[in-house]
């Protein structure tokens, strides 16, 4: 056990559809059924310092209702549920809206069947109209499912099945950052988001890791935007953060044989040089605290250039050298307006480029190197991105 300063701990925040995410630099941004974890320790005077890059993945709520609904496209038919989903939106969202309440009413010792209303009238139709059979004989040879009246019954096991890859999915995630070294002191797991408050979920959790205190706090999907309004009165609350990612710009150095692919071999004004360059600001895993600045110095190719654009890329792998590389992509481009000075614009310029880390936002500013003149600057965020 630690300290009540220096608390380690693993946040888990599983969200379902109508939870939402908020995107920061080093977050996966998503609209919900996800499970985005991170492990922070918390400072003296109540800061967090981030342990651990945000991991996580499709193994919220969203995926449970999916394991739902493919198995009754197993039972159905999928003429029949593709009919719903086309012609009948609402028969298929109030589906989803009496699974979502099913899901709430399994317990970690329960036994029996979980009763939910079903779309009788709907259903019964496309299945005559489609197979030329009741919906109670669809049903009939269905082990742990059974249709009685406008309700469909499912065993406890049955319902628990349907949990059963997203609890897996997320227990593997949080053993692997227990295998980190950096988070072998965790004392707690606090479990937020829509789907905490599955009392099956938050037990199979449990007895998963029965060293560490799990602690789900009332009202558990409310505290992602609870935390979410702290944040944007207190955006220093996060001391530090792990990058996710690999941040560095594309450049065109000179070719040099001994180091650069000889397909990367281009001709600018006369220079042999090696496009597509992967030169890094900083590096994936690295701790960086709020403000953390980088400068990128650079020199125009050509002359007579009164703009330049520098190309952002960024990659899950440590190391990178060129922008094409296997998982690298480019998140966005800086165009910046150079001196219009016909002897500096003759003679080349150079400038440099000032990042700003560790917020939830990158930040950049071009300057002119020899002046120090602020120089006027557009980032351009990918959409795709």
């Amino acid at each position: 056990m630690v300290s009540s300063y220096n608390t380690v701990e693993i946040v888990i925040i599983i969200t379902q559809a109508k939870d939402r995410i908020f995107f920061n630099l080093e977050t996966n941004f998503d609209t919900g059924g996800t499970a985005d974890i991170t492990v922070h320790e918390k400072k003296k005077g109540g800061g967090l310092r981030e342990l651990h890059q945000a991991t996580g993945g499709a193994c919220g709520g969203t995926s449970v209702d999916k394991a739902f609904i493919n198995r009754l496209t197993e039972i159905l038919g999928e003429p029949v549920m593709k009919s719903v989903r086309e012609h009948y939106p609402e028969t298929y969202l109030d589906i989803l809206r009496e699974f979502e309440v099913a899901k709430r009413r399994l317990k970690p010792n329960g036994e029996g069947k979980i009763r939910m209303t079903i779309s009788y009238v709907v259903l019964n139709s496309l299945c005559e109209e489609i197979w030329n059979q009741r919906l109670e004989e669809i049903f009939k040879n269905v082990e742990g499912m059974e249709i009685k009246g406008d309700k469909l019954h499912i065993d406890v096991e049955v319902m628990k099945q349907f949990f059963e890859p997203s609890i897996k999915e997320l227990i593997m995630h949080i053993q692997n950052i227990l295998e980190n070294p950096h988070t072998d002191v965790i004392s707690i797991i606090l479990l937020v988001g829509g789907s905490s408050n599955s009392k099956h979920i938050q037990s199979e959790v449990q007895k998963a890791f029965e060293s560490i205190r799990l602690i789900v706090p009332p009202e558990a999907g409310l505290s992602v935007l609870k935390g979410a309004v702290i944040f944007g009165h207190c955006p220093t609350a996060i001391k530090s953060r792990i990058l996710r990612y690999t941040y560095g710009t594309s450049v065109f150095p000179e070719f040099d044989p001994t180091i650069h692919r000889e397909d990367k071999k281009t001709t600018i004004d006369d220079i042999y040089r090696c496009m597509d360059c992967f030169s890094p600001l900083v590096t994936a895993g690295t701790e960086i605290e709020i403000g953390h600045k980088e400068i990128g110095m650079f020199s125009t190719t050509s002359s007579f250039q009164d703009k330049a654009t520098v190309k952002i890329f960024c990659s899950p792998h440590q190391k990178v050298e060129y922008t094409d590389d296997e998982g690298c992509f480019q998140l966005g481009e800086i165009a910046i307006s150079l001196d219009k000075d016909i002897l500096k614009m003759l003679l080349g310029q150079d400038f440099d480029v000032i990042y700003v880390f560790g917020d939830t936002e990158l930040q950049v500013m071009a300057f002119d190197h020899d002046s120090g003149k602020l120089a006027s600057s557009t980032l351009t965020i990918r959409e795709e991105t």
